[in-house]
């Protein structure tokens, strides 16, 4: 089996715990001492391009990385190479598909990454230079120069899977936030339509979602949560435990790539709603102003112009202190609605419920009714044919019971 000398010179660059700690995929950087472009350049050229390996390594390597249906065409296309890697005493040494990360001339290689058969992936840190500006991809160097539609992955295998089928522009997201540069965002940017398609919930789904924030209004387009069971493609509900689907996965299990991708659209979140589906609705609004107005107070013309009637959905307070005559004008307000037809209900904490309807008979009456006692069955019966409620509650009340009575 053809072994790699960037194995061992990878190794000779490296100190301590971090060689293995960073090529078991912890996240730590590469502390190399020398970063150089003929480093890379030279780590580069000793990688074998993977369609050219022996049939039988090929083949194990697909299977091991659930590739199989990746073409060697499409994996050449975009650069793949491979190598074998050390892990380090105790390790052994493990078969690594390398992928390059071109800058936007798309010919200065900035930097590799490396995922091992065993899942783990890193990458060389070759260049310290991360700026604002840097623009740095897997899939950039293959990009059309014409700026139309943009697919945006955050796994390189997606890309891969994404191309083959459709043959769109395809890049794949660097890991790590810090990665997700200003010139990225701008390099992103100028293509005229961009679609995001994760495959995971993971970290880089993150960063994807923090891509689709920057860059241009209605640019951005995103495929829905496309989740699998055997060969059937459907949208469960949010809890549902089943994983959601990568673009491989959808090869693998012979999904309609070019519809799920047709179908994306624009991010949003269950507590977000875009334009257009309030559009109807305020056009209803506009046309019916009259409708949604408010039941009007017939005896407070002038409060109309200001709070616009009595308005289903909206909770209005009255403030003021004590003695000020706040539970007087609610009381009228709420004889003038009921006299209207709206039921009316009254939680009365402080004052108790007779008191209130001795203030409210006198006003429903226009007169003092103690001093008619006559006039008080014919008032009373008034009071009673209107939708008037009161909560049989006084003073300090447990709160979930005063929510049951009016739920």
């Amino acid at each position: 089996m053809w072994r790699s000398p960037f194995a061992e010179s990878l190794r000779a660059v490296c100190c301590g715990n971090a060689t293995c700690s960073r090529l078991l995929g912890c996240g730590r950087s590469l502390h190399a001492v020398n970063r150089s472009a003929s480093l890379i350049d030279n780590v580069w050229s000793q990688c074998v391009p993977l369609p050219q390996c022996n049939y039988q390594l090929l083949q194990t390597m697909k299977t091991a990385l659930n590739i199989k249906k990746l073409s060697n065409e499409t994996l050449d296309k975009f650069g793949t190479r491979y190598t074998q890697l050390s892990m380090g005493q105790g390790f052994g040494s493990q078969n690594c598909v390398v992928f390059p990360l071109y800058q936007s001339d798309k010919e200065t290689l900035f930097d590799l990454k490396f995922c091992a058969v065993n899942g783990r992936q890193f990458y060389g840190n070759f260049n310290n230079r991360v700026t604002t500006t840097t623009v740095c991809l897997f899939g950039l160097h293959v990009t059309p120069l014409d700026r139309k539609k943009l697919v945006v992955t955050d796994s390189e295998f997606d890309a891969l899977a994404v191309h083959q089928v459709l043959s769109l522009p395809v890049v794949s997201l660097p890991a790590g936030a810090s990665r997700l540069s200003e010139g990225l965002i701008r390099y992103i940017d100028q293509f005229d339509s961009v679609v995001l398609w994760n495959g995971s919930d993971g970290p880089n789904s993150q960063i994807s979602l923090q891509l689709a924030t920057q860059i241009s209004a209605g640019k951005c387009q995103i495929v829905r949560r496309v989740y699998h069971m055997g060969n059937v493609s459907y949208r469960p509900p949010k809890d549902s435990p089943i994983m959601r689907c990568s673009p491989l996965e959808a090869m693998n299990n012979e999904m309609d790539i070019q519809q799920l991708v047709e179908e994306a659209g624009p991010l949003c979140n269950d507590k977000i709603v875009p334009f257009q589906q309030l559009r109807d609705t305020l056009y209803n609004e506009l046309l019916n102003r009259d409708q949604i107005a408010g039941i009007s107070w017939k005896r407070f013309p002038l409060l109309n112009k200001i709070l616009k009637g009595h308005r289903c959905g909206e909770l209005t307070i009255f403030t003021g202190p004590t003695g000020s005559g706040k539970t007087t004008f609610m009381s009228e307000l709420s004889l003038d609605l009921c006299i209207q037809g709206v039921p009316t209900l009254w939680g009365s904490f402080e004052i108790r419920n007779v008191r209130l309807l001795r203030t409210m008979i006198n006003q429903l009456a226009g007169f003092n009714v103690e001093d008619q006692m006559e006039e008080y069955g014919h008032w009373a019966q008034q009071l009673e044919s209107l939708s008037l409620y009161f909560m049989n509650f006084h003073g300090s009340q447990n709160l979930k019971s005063v929510i049951r009575v009016w739920s």
